[in-house]
């Protein structure tokens, strides 16, 4: 075998550590789910979640919107870290890993399963313990984790878009003066085909982060 052969042959063994943005185990995990399902006993949730006490609105409101990007809650800032620390894939992009961390690790769960109401907001530390949610909980998460990690106001939302009146929320990121439209529900391998597939039929309506709020 000619050194050019074996050169190939190492690249290609190292591209999965070059553009996975998760470890190994999530890997296979993500395979497993594809395959069987999401295979976690719900059984195994924690019955005491700390939600928080509050007044603001547990849904849509534009007043009230901000309230749930939390970059500086402890949580956020614990699961940044650890997301950082543990990823293998060195020369992905940090939000790359949040964006699949967040699609691997959080199962989708319909409000009416886990709160017995037909819209229910979760705080970004309610996800982090309850390991569900649904679309906006998903992407309240991923905005709240890369604020943290140091994205400007300007550069990520969370968009909520409609299509034959059903709605839907996902993150939009302005990343080297391109806009991308994000699914925080995928990860890995369907990064590229995955978002455009999933988002191409919804009319974004607004956006909104921790500083701002707009219609679009």
């Amino acid at each position: 075998m000619n050194k050019t052969a074996i050169i190939v042959i190492i690249i290609v063994a190292l591209i999965p550590l070059i553009i996975a943005p998760f470890t190994f185990k999530d890997q296979i995990q993500g395979f497993i789910s594809i395959l069987f399902g999401n295979s976690d006993d719900q059984n195994d949730i924690d019955p005491e979640i700390t939600f928080t006490d509050t007044d603001i609105p547990r849904v849509f409101d534009e007043a009230s919107c901000f309230h749930y990007i939390s970059p500086a809650d402890p949580s956020v800032i614990d699961l940044r870290d650890e997301i950082l620390q543990e990823s293998l894939a060195v020369l992905t992009p940090d939000w790359m890993k949040f964006r699949d961390w967040v699609g691997n690790k959080i199962e989708y769960r319909y409000d009416s399963e886990v709160h017995g109401e037909s819209d229910f907001w979760q705080f970004s530390n309610e996800t982090i313990q309850l390991k569900t949610g649904d679309c906006e909980d998903f992407s309240i998460l991923l905005c709240s984790l890369l604020r943290s990690n140091g994205w400007e106001t300007d550069s990520v939302y969370v968009i909520v878009g409609k299509q034959n009146d059903q709605y839907h929320a996902w993150v939009r990121l302005i990343w080297n003066d391109i806009q991308y439209n994000i699914e925080p529900q995928g990860s890995g391998f369907d990064m590229v085909i995955g978002d455009v597939t999933y988002l191409s039929g919804y009319n974004a309506v607004c956006y909104f982060n921790d500083q701002k709020f707009g219609v679009l």
